[in-house]
């Protein structure tokens, strides 16, 4: 009896303190729930077919398809790869009747749930002053800086290409364009 007695008061008290924490607990868990971060605009983004020129040397165009499986917007501020000191994001505009490319400022931005397309004669990756070899086959890493600190890096598959040319368009001190004659981008559709 004594035995059953105790028994039942430890029953009784573990029960009214697990009611009396209850609330407490509760309130932790939704604390826990709003201050959990959302997804990163890396996780955010995919990059399909993501392929680049191969070349010896000077400076080379990636592309690819992004797309947001976000409903809000990323933004890519930023490129850089092993193979290079100084990559670019790139944009192509037309001046005096001719294609240039020049660097985009404000980088890539992929509305939520739709995509951007890195095209010959379009927007693009540019790795300049290639530090080695970019050969057919090859794995080349470029990784993609967010606008919300994350980061994300993808494998452009190097392939053979021959294209229309562009002139790149370089700003140096106040915007005055210095043209160079150095990359080849070809024709946006066919990627030839």
């Amino acid at each position: 009896m004594v035995h059953l007695r105790t028994h039942t008061r430890m029953s009784a008290v573990a029960l009214a303190l697990t009611a009396a924490a209850a609330p407490f607990l509760t309130a932790c868990a939704a604390d826990d729930q709003s201050t959990a971060p959302e997804a990163t605009h890396a996780a955010a983004l995919t990059v399909t077919d993501p392929w680049i020129r191969a070349a010896d040397s000077g400076m080379v165009a990636a592309f690819g398809e992004l797309t947001n499986t976000s409903g809000t917007e990323v933004h890519i501020i930023a490129v850089d790869s092993p193979l290079t000191d100084r990559a670019e994001i790139h944009e192509v505009i037309t001046d005096a009747g001719q294609s240039a490319m020049r660097q985009k400022d404000d980088g890539i931005r992929v509305a939520g749930s739709a995509q951007h397309l890195l095209a010959p004669g379009g927007d693009h990756l540019m790795l300049m002053d290639l530090t080695e070899a970019i050969t057919p086959g090859m794995d080349v890493p470029i990784t993609l800086r967010f606008a919300d600190g994350s980061e994300t890096t993808v494998g452009f598959a190097a392939r053979d290409f021959a294209g229309g040319d562009e002139d790149y368009m370089p700003m140096h001190d106040g915007g005055s364009p210095e043209h160079h004659r150095e990359e080849t981008h070809g024709d946006a559709r066919t990627g030839h």
